[in-house]
């Protein structure tokens, strides 16, 4: 889960299938911050009651600092819980307390009600299970529903073992060693994987670390799910909430390292070779990036970040879907590249989450590390995205000198020289200097580098912008439909839909509503 996720799930509860197609859309501008995207959402909720429920949200916090683990997922859940005017209601359920204050919380610390704990047994039905004693069971486990479908799911697993799990069933490590004691050694290796891995994964992927088929694994795994003793989710299999840690708490630190980058090898390799279209695509390639964190291998795990940041979260405008991954490796790349990487994800990701400042300090500390000649191209990058930070904080002046500067250190042919004379036309655009910034445009459109959609797209969008604040609505609406027109053909639905907005405005002002209504 991240603050992407929680987005696009908002979304579906949009009632009007367009109107939450549109939306969907919206969330994938790569120039609207988190908070902006948020506003669209509950925009578009308007007075609609919604619940979001997170289970297991213990698991979203630092233990020790009680920091959120991922900023980008706090920033939104945080916005959510203090911000007025929705009927939007976040329910977090935790296995312990919260580290930082709710606005209310119910503590439930008894196990069920005795006259609902027979129903609930009777509604677990675990083959080969033995017919619960409820008195005992409810005495042994203090009617806690994970500890008594545990024991249960011991007794079925093997029923001919000596292990007696009521015995054991109110002391948690105690009741973990019966369940392995309890299990044949295919079941074993496999549960254990499990634990070492500590996610949902697919037998595949447990298949690879214990050397045999998919198909053997996934029959142990399915018995394991049919008594109750791990959980099953489409194709994925788990164990509950804190398990994990109990089971492989006596495997050497260093096994679980390795077997953690073994796996994340695996899954960076399956997620590689798919394409995706939408941020639950790349699934794998997550687990892979934190898996890589956990095996203290952070120059892989930057890696993988960067190139999955430059073939689509960077046109999505997702980037800080790798907050949590990019806060646990700060500091600890030794590697200049893998630094420069770094950089370039982190002032991405703040600047997403609206920390325009903290985005600015960033990637300002890029600029003055690749200032050197051999990493030219490294250093016109960072100045492309520090004046690009610099004009959405409203900072226009310093926009315009960081251009001035690429501009200048840009050799001729480089994609630099266009973009420095679009920013620049921007930037006077901005200030109203019109005539100077279309010399910038007509600068910029001569280059070499101008056929490139990231130069020519945004360059007749803003000559549609300029002539439409001169007031010239006719060659507005032309330049605009050619704008739009070729946006098409490149499947850039954000530009799309601000030549959309854009128009729109020029019909209200025009005062023909059909027309503009058209447009929206």
């Amino acid at each position: 889960m991240n603050a992407f996720s929680v987005l696009e799930k908002l979304a579906t509860a949009v009632a009007d299938p367009a109107d939450r197609q549109l939306l969907v859309e919206r969330l994938n501008d790569g120039d609207s911050d988190l908070l902006m995207r948020l506003n669209d959402v509950l925009g578009q909720l308007g007075s609609g009651r919604v619940w979001l429920v997170i289970d297991d949200a213990q698991d979203l916090f630092t233990a020790s600092s009680g920091k959120w683990r991922d900023e980008a997922l706090g920033l939104v859940l945080d916005e959510l819980g203090s911000r007025p005017g929705h009927r939007v209601k976040v329910l977090l359920a935790t296995e312990v307390p919260l580290p930082v204050p709710r606005k209310a919380t119910e503590s439930v610390t008894e196990g069920l009600p005795l006259p609902n704990f027979p129903d609930f047994l009777g509604d677990l039905a675990i083959p080969g299970a033995p017919a619960p004693r409820v008195g005992a069971l409810a005495k042994a486990t203090h009617r806690h529903p994970r500890t008594a479908e545990l024991v249960l799911g011991i007794q079925a697993i093997n029923a001919r073992s000596a292990a007696e799990p009521l015995d054991v069933a109110s002391d948690a490590t105690a009741l973990t060693k019966t369940l392995l004691l309890s299990l044949d050694e295919s079941q074993e290796r496999a549960l254990r994987l499990l634990a070492v891995l500590d996610r949902p994964v697919r037998p595949a992927v447990i298949a690879h670390l214990d050397r045999s088929s998919a198909h053997q694994v996934r029959a142990v795994l399915d018995r394991l799910v049919l008594c109750r003793l791990i959980r099953r989710h489409d194709d994925h299999y788990y164990l509950p909430g804190g398990e994990a840690g109990r089971i492989a708490g006596n495997i050497p630190a260093a096994e679980i390292a390795a077997q953690r980058g073994r796996a994340a090898e695996y899954l960076e390799n399956a997620a590689l070779k798919r394409e995706a279209v939408r941020l639950d695509d790349l699934e794998d390639a997550f687990h892979a990036v934190d898996l890589f964190v956990d095996a203290n291998v952070p120059g892989r795990a930057v890696r993988l970040m960067a190139a999955l940041e430059d073939r689509y979260l960077r046109g999505w405008g997702q980037t800080a879907a790798l907050t949590p991954w990019l806060t646990r490796i700060a500091g600890g790349l030794p590697g200049f590249r893998e630094q420069v990487l770094y950089v370039m994800l982190a002032g991405r990701a703040l600047a997403q989450q609206g920390k325009l400042a903290k985005a600015i300090e960033v990637i300002d500390g890029g600029v003055m590390m690749s200032a050197r000649p051999e990493e030219r191209t490294t250093h016109l990058a960072f100045l492309v995205q520090l004046a690009a930070y610099y004009f959405r904080a409203g900072q226009v002046e310093k926009a315009a000198e960081q251009y001035q500067t690429l501009l200048d250190h840009s050799p001729a042919g480089h994609k630099g020289v266009s973009t420095a004379h679009l920013g620049l036309a921007l930037c006077l655009a901005e200030a109203g200097a019109f005539t100077a910034a279309d010399q910038h445009l007509d600068a910029a459109e001569s280059d070499v580098q101008s056929a490139d959609p990231n130069v020519a797209l945004p360059l007749l969008y803003l000559r549609a912008l300029i002539n439409f604040e001169r007031g010239e609505d006719g060659l507005t609406v032309v330049q605009l439909k050619q704008t739009r027109e070729r946006a098409e053909k490149l499947n850039k639905r954000v530009v799309t839909a601000r030549c959309d907005d854009l128009a729109a405005w020029v019909w209200l002002l025009r005062r023909d509503l059909r027309r503009a209504e058209a447009r929206t």
